[in-house]
């Protein structure tokens, strides 16, 4: 289990031996997140007041919202302090902003703190925990076992892998961990990705996300949810449970390879040093039926759009080269049909939307084939975008 555990101070409820003050307990209590499918688990952890060793368990039950831990100690006098080690069943615990591993000391010092009553011992500290895997995973990229040098975890019901080796899987190789924040940040280009430990929201492309898990520390290493990554990056996932592993099968992210594919094109449309008299540029690949539209100037473009569209048939190619796109249209009507708005850039060549009925129903609205008597078509909403975007006397590049 990967249960996220938040220790929650029971101030008031340290155990007196006596009325001296003097204590003799310390009490944990355990605030845990909602779980699918956990199991019932143990956590051991011992106690070290520098002469002596005491131990305790914490009892994590199936679908409980809360589990307890209590160690019964010698007496000893607020100011105390102690060492704590977790022997299983957590393989990580967060105390203020750092993180301990199993069989790490991690120092605690019991207090006293004053109110209107009186002095009131302390006795009870706040950890946030991660718990041990209840299902090892065997992963697996495009079906071929792809290693992980840190094995991805089947916890709660969800399934979480290394932040930087299981991104990288699906082509996401870009990241930045920053330890004291705990914030994760993925590039991909000019797209960013950013999660951080403890929170369940995710900010991608500029749009907020809410993890099917929380970003923790394991062993060392931050921690990601497996299936709301790949959902954020567009990458397709299998997950099998075999009853004593799970098996996690991740493709590469279409995200990635879309914006591979763009800076690509980006770079063919820099070298050739094309130039336009206005800040846009669109270019027309008639082998890829693609219109992409560019921002930029000579040497410096960069892509803001793209379009599947119709082009000329074999009888009536659509020309290639360069143009200007030089005359801005309302409607061409026909008997039956119309097309509108138009974006005439080469004698009766133009750009133009699909063929619409006059009450606005489609009449044609293929695209992505060979279709017109030589213009590009659009459909409605991409035309629509296009003409409001780019304007006057912008150069239109066709090629093959």
């Amino acid at each position: 289990m990967f249960a996220v555990i938040l220790f929650s101070l029971f101030a008031c409820q340290s155990v007196l031996a006596d009325n001296t003050g003097m204590l003799t307990g310390v009490d944990l209590s355990f605030s845990l997140n909602p779980s699918i499918g956990t199991a019932d688990s143990e956590a051991k952890l011992s106690l070290f007041d520098g002469n002596k060793t005491y131990h305790a368990t914490a009892q994590i039950k199936s679908g409980a919202s809360e589990a307890y831990a209590h160690f019964d100690v010698d007496p000893f006098a607020p100011g105390k302090d102690f060492k704590l080690q977790i022997l299983s069943g957590f393989s990580t615990v967060k105390y203020y902003d750092y993180y301990f591993g199993k069989n790490e000391n991690i120092e605690l010092w019991t207090y006293t703190y004053v109110t209107e009553e009186g002095p009131v011992p302390v006795s009870s500290f706040n950890f946030y925990a991660m718990a041990e895997a209840s299902k090892p995973v065997q992963y697996y990229l495009d079906f071929e076992g792809y290693p992980l040098s840190v094995p991805a975890r089947y916890i709660d019901g969800v399934l979480y892998i290394p932040a930087a080796e299981g991104a990288k899987s699906m082509g996401v190789s870009n990241i930045t961990y920053d330890a004291q924040t705990g914030n994760i940040t993925y590039g991909i280009y000019d797209k960013t990705i950013s999660m951080s430990i403890g929170s369940r929201t995710a900010f991608a492309f500029g749009n907020t996300y809410t993890l099917d898990g929380i970003p923790a520390i394991a062993d060392g290493y931050p921690f990601i949810p497996l299936l709301s990554f790949a959902d954020i990056v567009d990458a397709d996932v299998i997950i099998q449970d075999e009853g004593d592993h799970i098996n996690a099968v991740v493709s590469q992210s279409k995200v990635v390879k879309k914006e591979i594919d763009n800076h690509l094109k980006a770079a063919y449309i820099n070298s050739t040093g094309i130039s336009s008299e206005t800040e846009y540029l669109i270019w027309v690949s008639k082998k890829e039926f693609k219109l992409r539209v560019y921002r930029g100037y000579a040497g410096n473009w960069e892509q803001i759009n793209e379009f599947t569209c119709a082009i000329g048939k074999d009888s009536t190619p659509t020309c290639t080269g360069q143009f200007r796109y030089y005359s801005k249209e309302k409607i061409w009507p026909y008997s039956s049909y119309y097309v509108g708005p138009i974006m005439r850039f080469n004698g009766g060549y133009a750009i133009h939307t699909t063929l619409l009925r006059y009450n606005g129903v489609p009449y044609d609205n293929r695209v992505g084939m060979k279709l017109s008597h030589g213009c590009v078509r659009l459909q409605p909403q991409d035309m629509n975008w296009l003409i409001n975007t780019v304007p006057l006397y912008s150069k239109v590049y066709i090629t093959n």
